[in-house]
């Protein structure tokens, strides 16, 4: 297996941040998780070209949060659940399979496609809430190393969904 140090994420932005933007990791924006990290030998630009018929084809997603509940190793990461809803799923496995397809090679596997847990991690107090009703209109490619720094959050580019 070809060994990356450059990672990415598609997360679903709750607030529109303009492209290009960068920020420190632990200061990283609301969103809800679509894909989790994973390394592709690619660059964001390309991959916003090899996602441009999906989400030319894609209708927003609305999700309902559902409840507050722990993730990581040590169950001490919060998150909000977000209904795994048909529509929402069916995303994650496109984006999912168009992106195996392309040689991504993910950090937690276990946790995409049938391992999918959707969710929105609670950053800085920032948190959606339970019964909340979120559209899914968008989804931005996030480089989790740029500039060599794994420090820093850079959004390379944000897709609207358009079917």
């Amino acid at each position: 297996m070809t060994k990356f140090s450059q990672k990415y994420a598609i997360i679903a932005l709750m607030e529109p941040i303009k492209e290009g933007t960068e920020f420190p990791a632990a200061n990283f924006p609301l969103h809800i998780t679509l894909i989790g990290v994973f390394a592709i030998g690619y660059d964001g630009k390309t991959m916003a070209e090899m996602m441009s018929d999906l989400v030319r084809q894609q209708k927003p997603v609305t999700v309902r949060v559902e409840e507050l509940t722990m993730f990581g190793p040590n169950k001490d990461v919060e998150v909000m659940a977000i209904e795994k809803s048909s529509e929402l799923v069916d995303l994650h496995y496109k984006l999912h399979d168009l992106l195996v397809k392309a040689g991504a090679v993910f950090n937690d596997p276990q946790y995409q496609a049938e391992g999918f847990k959707p969710h929105s991690t609670i950053i800085n107090g920032q948190h959606l809430n339970t019964g909340d009703s979120v559209t899914i209109d968008s989804l931005s490619i996030i480089d989790l190393f740029p500039a060599a720094n794994g420090e820093r959050r850079k959004i390379l580019k944000t897709l609207e969904l358009d079917g």
